[in-house]
């Protein structure tokens, strides 16, 4: 009988660290970030041949170009997650707890531990292509960050040096949390609000020069600022604002267990869609996309706020 020790999830790691630059892989010790789940992993294109040959054979076919990309899946924690919301916003928080949309990038070099073979895989030049956060009723807040990269590198022993702790805290819930319709944030909440989702994509890639498998350098898009979000049909309200194309405020704060807040402020959200359809004999649910626009009086599409 063959016995095999075989790496498993649950003794899985996570490192990361800023880079001083892209092309060059962060040294030194390396932070534990707190996650769920993951799916990085290396991507390599292929070219093979066309050529057509009388046996009906292929005999050509190589390896492309070289990238990163995936998923990296957490349950939101204050501070903890800030080097994501950094790079999926091109920014920095300023000195009033502030993070809007930028224009600089921030990347990481992250190593994926399988601790329990000893087997440790490095990916730099990795950013955050598009940050997506879930807000549901009798949940944790959920974070997801689509990530783009452009070296991965073969596993070897960890080359994080001696990894510092992950910062604590509990991570956000759907119990401590408020949405309103004015730009406060404060008054009178919308109380009908069943589930809200909101994501930024930058449509970041790597781009690819003659000479070499892997990029050169990563390009993104604007910083699009989009969202759902589902609602008890109780009224004309929203209906209306999708019909008459009316623009309106959308803000979300949330609380976590240790009393520190964290605000999303949207101050001119436009309803892409929206209708009540009737899909059961339960409660109708109003169902709307929405994009989030820059305000040229506030400075920003959406603005995050400790």
């Amino acid at each position: 009988m063959t016995v095999v020790t075989a790496a498993q999830g649950s003794e899985s790691r996570l490192l990361y660290k800023k880079q001083a630059q892209l092309g060059q892989m962060a040294t030194g010790d390396y932070k534990r970030t707190r996650w769920n789940t993951h799916g990085i992993i290396p991507q390599i294109g292929s070219v093979e041949s066309n050529e057509i040959r009388d046996d009906r054979q292929v005999e050509v076919f190589r390896h492309g170009n070289k990238s990163v990309a995936g998923p990296l899946v957490q349950e939101l924690i204050y501070g903890v997650h800030d080097w994501l919301l950094e790079s999926g916003m091109f920014n920095s928080f300023d000195t009033n707890g502030h993070l809007g949309i930028g224009k600089v990038a921030q990347v990481y070099s992250i190593e994926d531990g399988a601790t329990d073979i000893d087997k440790h895989q490095m990916f730099y030049d990795m950013l955050v292509s598009k940050l997506s956060w879930d807000f549901q009723p009798e949940a944790m807040t959920m974070l997801t960050c689509d990530m783009i990269g452009l070296q991965p590198l073969a596993p070897s022993s960890s080359q994080g040096g001696t990894p510092i702790a992950a910062d604590g805290g509990q991570p956000f819930d759907s119990f401590h949390a408020a949405v309103y319709d004015n730009v406060e944030g404060s008054g009178s909440e919308l109380a009908t609000i069943t589930s809200l989702k909101i994501e930024v994509d930058n449509k970041a890639a790597a781009r690819y020069v003659l000479g070499q498998q892997t990029g050169a350098l990563i390009e993104r898009e604007s910083g699009a600022v989009s969202g759902t979000f589902t609602a008890l049909y109780d009224s004309e309200l929203f209906l209306n604002r999708f019909l008459n194309e009316t623009e309106f405020p959308l803000v979300l704060g949330q609380t976590d267990l240790d009393g520190r807040t964290q605000t999303y402020r949207m101050c001119r959200v436009k309803m892409a869609t929206g209708g009540a359809p009737v899909v059961d004999k339960k409660s109708r649910i109003i169902n709307a996309d929405f994009r989030a626009l820059y305000n040229p009086d506030l400075g920003y599409s959406l603005r995050i706020e400790r």
